[in-house]
């Protein structure tokens, strides 16, 4: 067969995320062009990582993939530019250095965005007093702790929580005292979670994790019945 192509070699381009610190955008010009990132983690470290202000040229979307220093893959899933944004839950991690590819879509999309990396920040819920919780990084999720007794009953409101991009949803999962996972409710502006008899004795996470990275405001208040 006759042919014609346009045929480049494409280097990515290399970035450092700070913890907690300033947001970096990033941006390619050469269609195909990838986006390679690293951050450091200690022992046990929580932490979100939110993609905002995404552009692409072509698609609707790009790739993103996180790995573990060892070079195993700890997350990966696809960024929308419809949906505003995106975050990844970086939870327990181990020591070392973790690296993050973003890919296009396509070999002939560029792209652009905005990356923050934040510490999961931490709330005790005192009995029946209402909390403040504020998440005002892109990407950034809390853990809400309280004492709990095995056969007591809590009930957790959420109220007037507010968010940007404006009402996404924010997700309230509670962690059982051996970590794993019990109940929830997904809450746009009021919600109630109902924890009637407490299996266990112990301490009891609620993981607030907004939709697509999203900042997010709420009260929360933690009511017992023994």
């Amino acid at each position: 067969a006759t042919l014609s192509a346009q045929v480049a070699v494409v280097s990515g381009k290399a970035g450092g995320e700070e913890l907690d610190g300033k947001s970096t955008r990033y941006v390619t010009t050469v269609p195909g062009q990838e986006i390679y990132l690293t951050f450091q983690a200690v022992t046990g470290q929580n932490l979100g990582l939110g993609f905002s202000d995404i552009a692409v040229s072509t698609s609707t979307y790009f790739n993103v993939s996180v790995f573990k220093p060892n070079g195993t893959l700890q997350i990966g899933t696809s960024c929308s530019a419809s949906r505003e944004g995106c975050d990844f839950n970086l939870s327990d991690l181990a020591a070392g250095t973790y690296s993050v590819i973003v890919k296009p879509a396509s070999a002939e999309q560029t792209m652009s965005f905005t990356t923050t990396l934040s510490t999961d920040v931490a709330v005790t819920l005192a009995k029946d007093a209402m909390s403040e919780i504020m998440l005002d990084r892109r990407g950034q999720n809390a853990r809400l702790s309280f004492p709990g007794i095995a056969g007591e009953s809590v009930t957790l409101k959420v109220i007037g929580q507010a968010t940007t991009p404006l009402k996404k949803a924010g997700a309230y999962r509670v962690l059982k005292p051996d970590g794993t996972s019990w109940k929830s409710v997904s809450v746009t502006t009021d919600g109630t979670l109902s924890m009637p008899s407490l299996p266990s004795t112990g301490t009891y996470y609620v993981f607030v994790d907004p939709s697509d990275g999203a900042t997010l405001s709420s009260q929360v208040v933690a009511e017992f019945t023994p």
